[in-house]
């Protein structure tokens, strides 16, 4: 679910607010696991605001595309959020710089986060064995010296 600030029209699936500072909160239902979750926004008009928050953990914006138009700047940003543990939901909230803000495009994903597999760490161990073995069969070889 998607919705904008009191005051704001929403039309075509597009918000856009009039005269105050756009809040947008977005809700996404989510799955167990550890995720990267990413959050992509499209507007024209005014640019939104470099943070954005999911469940109160702060992002800060990657800016992927910007542009003077005739109805203002248009603008595609991204935000990542690493290593989130999921919940019953995720709850995005963004707001805008300024005032006259068109949302015409709101993408949310998750990614599952890599998470080392117990064999990864057997492999590990078992190569950093091999290499103290090694390494002590060869010190018992060398001549002593006297």
């Amino acid at each position: 679910t998607m919705t904008g600030t009191p005051g704001s029209m929403q039309s075509g699936g597009d918000i856009y607010t009039f005269n105050s500072i756009a809040t947008f909160t977005a809700t996404l239902d989510a799955t167990s696991g550890i995720f990267d979750v990413y959050l992509r926004a499209a507007t024209q008009g005014n640019m939104l605001a470099a943070t954005a928050t999911l469940n109160g953990v702060n992002a800060t914006s990657v800016l992927a595309y910007n542009s003077n138009a005739s109805q203002g700047i248009e603008q595609e940003v991204y935000w990542k959020w690493s290593n989130v543990t999921a919940g019953d939901f995720y709850t995005f909230q963004f707001s805008a710089a300024a005032p006259h803000v068109l949302l015409d495009q709101v993408s949310l994903s998750t990614v599952a986060a890599a998470v080392p597999e117990p064999e990864t760490y057997a492999m590990l161990v078992a190569g950093l064995g091999l290499i103290g073995f090694m390494r002590r069969k060869h010190a018992q070889k060398r001549p002593t010296t006297a």
